[in-house]
């Protein structure tokens, strides 16, 4: 639904031209302008004003002026949603050609006859105005824009792909890094006791960086030393950790890495860290890796992954 306004002056070559540019010039959706005059047709000034064309340049909404006047009419002023008198005679005397229920009167002089240096003054007085009236005229009409809410619940999802609904005030802060560590064509995974792959990483400690994070948790999780290369990417997800029973809003940095020792000395078989009960870590061949082998977010991860092209064989 568009609401067309309707900008009425005496000769529609310089005050109601000037509220139609400008309101146009803001190019507002739901709205649209028009401009014409109650004596337009006497063609006083020609088809425009030089001031107006002066005003228009300066400003740069010339491109919205139409290059004529445009007289006003019974069926035109019926037409508008509005109509705006640029001052009350003009009000007065457009009676006379079509009453208008919805209607406003500004009280905008007209551009008096002069030397150049009076019409620049009276022009400039003008605009100013103008463009003071058009922005609150439309203030008032423009719907009123509703402040999104946030959501009382976020769905989380834990590493099996399961999800849960949880209040937003049981939510914690969790950045994490995780690394991307490849080695003759194989990449560096691990996993919890009956779960799927995941990357080795996690939570950035306080005084940490994130790219001082991988190394110290690859090596935790894997008994690799690794050096870390560059970020990759970064993704943000609710996560459900089962075993502590706690929710993170989690934003994840992902890194590009490479063992710095003996890529085959992997940590022991179920070896516990911070109450996580690894399977093991292993190198897996990267002609198998496929997302749906890794866990919960992990297998968001490999997607972007192999959309980078960073696993291929």
């Amino acid at each position: 639904m568009c609401m067309h306004i309707m900008f009425v002056c005496r000769g529609n070559t310089y005050r109601s031209r000037m509220a139609e540019a400008y309101a146009r010039s803001l190019e507002l959706p739901g709205f649209s302008f028009s401009s014409c005059g109650i004596k337009a047709q006497r063609n006083l000034n020609g088809p425009i004003t030089w001031p107006a064309v002066r005003i228009a340049q300066h400003r740069g909404f010339q491109r919205y002026l139409k290059a004529k006047w445009t007289q006003a009419t019974k069926a035109l002023l019926e037409e508008a949603d509005l109509v705006v008198y640029l001052d009350p005679s003009v009000a007065a005397d457009a009676t006379h050609i079509a009453p208008h229920t919805h209607a406003e009167t500004w009280n905008v002089a007209d551009v008096t006859s002069g030397n150049d240096g009076v019409l620049i003054r009276e022009s400039e007085q003008a605009i100013q105005r103008i463009v003071y009236l058009v922005d609150k005229l439309l203030a008032t009409l423009k719907p009123k824009e509703t402040v999104a809410r946030p959501p009382h619940t976020v769905t989380t999802h834990d590493l099996q792909g399961e999800t849960a609904s949880v209040p937003i005030d049981e939510l914690s802060f969790r950045p994490a890094a995780y690394g991307v560590c490849i080695h003759d064509g194989h990449l560096l995974v691990m996993r919890a006791q009956g779960q799927k792959w995941s990357l080795p990483g996690g939570a950035i400690e306080i005084y940490e960086r994130p790219e001082d994070t991988v190394p110290r948790e690859v090596q935790e999780e894997t008994g690799l030393t690794i050096e870390t290369h560059r970020l990759l990417f970064w993704d943000q997800a609710f996560f459900f950790h089962n075993v502590i029973g706690q929710a993170f809003n989690s934003i994840a940095f992902v890194f590009l890495c490479t063992p710095t020792d003996h890529p085959g000395e992997l940590i022991p078989k179920h070896l516990e860290i911070d109450g996580d009960e690894l399977e093991y870590a292993a190198w897996l061949p990267l002609t198998k890796v496929q997302p749906e082998m890794f866990a919960g977010t992990h297998a968001g991860f490999i997607k972007k992954l192999q959309k980078k092209g960073v696993l291929t064989a």
